[in-house]
């Protein structure tokens, strides 16, 4: 029996259960920032997230989003005592 193929347009956005969380965020938010590193997953991610801005500009057309390419994270420093 042949399994069924996704379309792209079938393929939900994000992983499962984050698109919707991040368009709620996005409908209450005034202002989106996005980080993103060079690199083929965050371009394929930050695809996602323009479409989930294009979407939630229909209901908030003042929200402004800024997104990022950062080339590494901060290196991360202890604040407890030695």
């Amino acid at each position: 029996m042949p399994q069924p193929t996704l379309t792209p347009s079938d393929r939900p956005l994000g992983p499962p259960r984050i698109a919707g969380l991040m368009r709620s965020a996005l409908l209450a938010a005034d202002l989106a920032l996005i980080p993103a590193q060079p690199s083929p997953f965050d371009g394929w991610a930050s695809g996602e997230i323009l479409k989930l801005i294009h979407e939630a500009r229909i209901f908030r057309p003042q929200l402004v989003a800024w997104m990022r390419a950062i080339s590494g994270l901060p290196s991360m420093q202890s604040t407890a005592p030695p």
